[in-house]
């Protein structure tokens, strides 16, 4: 009797113990996955900054071939003054 006692109370002590260790693995496991999703999360902040960046410089790049158009718009419209005033004083 004292020998199923003892070989009882073994068989309760490892089950509480892999009951624990199970625990400790889930926290683990659960660690794990915050620590990859954080790096994830980081991960697209800065695609998503890459991206923010190529558009800002293709905003950039259409600014200033709007501004070289508008530079020749002026430069052609300045020589047709020119040319109307040489007609005018003529």
């Amino acid at each position: 009797m004292l020998e199923l006692r003892s070989h009882l109370v073994r068989l309760l002590i490892q089950i509480l113990y892999l009951d624990f260790s199970g625990s400790d693995i889930s926290l683990q496991l659960f660690d794990f996955i915050v620590k990859h999703e954080f790096e994830l999360f980081k991960l697209l902040g800065l695609l998503l900054e890459l991206k923010d960046a190529v558009v800002f410089l293709l905003d950039c790049l259409l600014a200033l071939q709007d501004l070289l158009l508008l530079g020749l718009d002026l430069s052609s419209d300045g020589g047709y003054l020119v040319y109307l005033v040489s007609q005018v004083s003529l």
